[in-house]
């Protein structure tokens, strides 16, 4: 049987384990790729595939594989890698973002735990990259786990006789001398992919070792491009989202076949892509006087700045003054806001303000206010709260103490309101849909997140 073959007898396996993922899978592009050592998908759609890989696997860990790195690009990893580290990330981070995506996987396929291979990411595993035990809480995202594993990694304190880079999978990432790309070969599975093809395929039976190597994969798990990959901007100009189509239709056949046969984080993926989430940062140009649509804000006339225009000898002209309009983002952190989905609905808010903003001061209230921050990235944004829920007297207290120009409230909306409005004009980011609508006050202007 040929590499090609057996490529081919591992997708049609894929139907047996899920079905509703075939569509999509062979709306792939299949590239082979021989020397990358691996069997991976790109950011871009494209399957590569190294035929010695392929070989060295049998069609069930072939059909994981494949299935285990399209979800990569369902969950849109690539795109949440560069939201948290940019383009250009170190080792150590990129690592990191493998194997939290890994462990999101993992738990998405439990359903196909008899077929993991040896060695593969999962809850309870030492990694001995890090140095410690991936003892985490089920059912986190990705960007929660990556950054878990970051601040372990910042806690754990240096070794004698480390290489002094700190900036492998347990370094500290601290010295900037190296780039960030300063690893020894001992301990960076991806650099030992690079060099041999094969890496791990030659030391475990069946090549599992390079099927489980949270390096091996494609850019599609942590955004950063592969030596072998070519940009291919047709999946992003019309392919992905006819495929997302076909795998949203598809999905809805399965749940209609067999209730509760589709894995929650999927369908809640897919459904995300299909309806994306609205922006309430998109409507604050409309309630406030000044724009907040990008950092450079908006353009007022005023008699204290002279016109650049102004002629001489006549009446004084209107000059222009930049303007840029102060927004605070509170975040009701009660007990009815604590589930997983709504956390995620709040951290995507303040990433669209990060987004406009550059910077964004955000607070947590529930029936106080927990904790109020200047944010520039979202992975420093903490969650505290969980008790009852007041945000009449959070917004009370922020447009007081504070003064913004306006106020982007994420909630529930299951709370009491202020009985008079406030100075600031108020965007409230509605997490779902229930009879607490009704009682938002007419004059907050409301953003359905759901």
């Amino acid at each position: 049987m040929t590499p090609r073959n057996k490529l081919a007898q591992g997708r049609i396996r894929t139907f047996s384990y899920a079905p509703y993922l075939a569509s999509y899978i062979y709306a792939l592009k299949q590239v082979e790729s021989p020397g990358c050592g691996t069997c991976g998908v790109s950011k871009d759609g494209v399957l590569y595939w190294d035929p010695q890989f392929v070989e060295a696997q049998d069609p069930d860990t072939l059909a994981y594989v494949l299935i285990h790195e399209c979800l990569h690009l369902i969950f849109q990893h690539h795109a949440r890698s560069a939201e948290a580290y940019g383009e250009n990330p170190d080792e150590q981070r990129r690592f990191a973002m493998n194997v939290a995506g890994d462990l999101v996987i993992e738990q998405t396929l439990k359903f196909m735990r008899p077929l993991r291979p040896a060695g593969a990411v999962h809850l309870g595993q030492e990694r001995p990259e890090f140095g410690f035990k991936l003892d985490f809480a089920e059912n986190l995202s990705m960007l929660d786990y990556y950054g878990q594993i970051m601040a372990r990694l910042r806690e754990r304190p240096k070794k004698r006789g480390d290489d002094g880079d700190g900036e492998g999978p347990g370094g500290d990432g601290d010295d900037k001398s190296n780039d960030g790309n300063a690893r020894s070969s001992k301990t960076d599975p991806a650099k030992k992919q690079k060099k041999s093809g094969k890496a791990g395929a030659n030391s475990r039976p069946n090549g599992q070792g390079a099927a489980c190597n949270p390096s091996s994969g494609g850019s599609a798990s942590d955004g950063v491009r592969r030596p072998y990959e070519k940009p291919d901007e047709a999946w992003q100009a019309f392919q992905e989202a006819v495929a997302t189509k076909n795998l949203g239709d598809a999905l809805a056949r399965q749940e209609a076949l067999q209730p509760g046969s589709v894995p929650g984080m999927l369908k809640e993926m897919v459904e995300l892509q299909l309806h994306p989430q609205r922006d309430p940062f998109a409507h604050l140009k409309s309630v406030v006087a000044s724009s907040t649509a990008n950092p450079l804000g908006g353009r007022m006339q005023t008699y204290r700045r002279l016109s650049r225009k102004q002629p001489a000898g006549i009446c004084r002209l209107r000059g222009q003054l930049s303007t840029q309009a102060t927004a605070v983002v509170i975040v009701d952190t009660s007990g009815s806001m604590g589930d997983r989905a709504t956390k995620e609905k709040a951290l995507q808010v303040i990433a669209d303000g990060l987004k406009k903003l550059q910077r964004v001061k955000v607070v947590c209230a529930d029936t106080h206010i927990r904790n109020s921050c200047m944010l520039k990235d979202v992975q420093n944004f903490e969650w505290e709260g969980g008790g009852g829920t007041d945000m009449a007297r959070a917004l009370r207290d922020v447009d007081r103490d504070e003064r913004p120009d306006s106020i982007v409230l994420i909630t529930d909306a299951a709370t009491d309101w202020p009985s008079r409005q406030t100075r600031a004009k108020v965007v409230v980011a509605l997490t779902q849909d229930s009879y607490y609508r009704q009682s938002i006050p007419r004059w907050c202007k409301t953003v359905p997140l759901y």
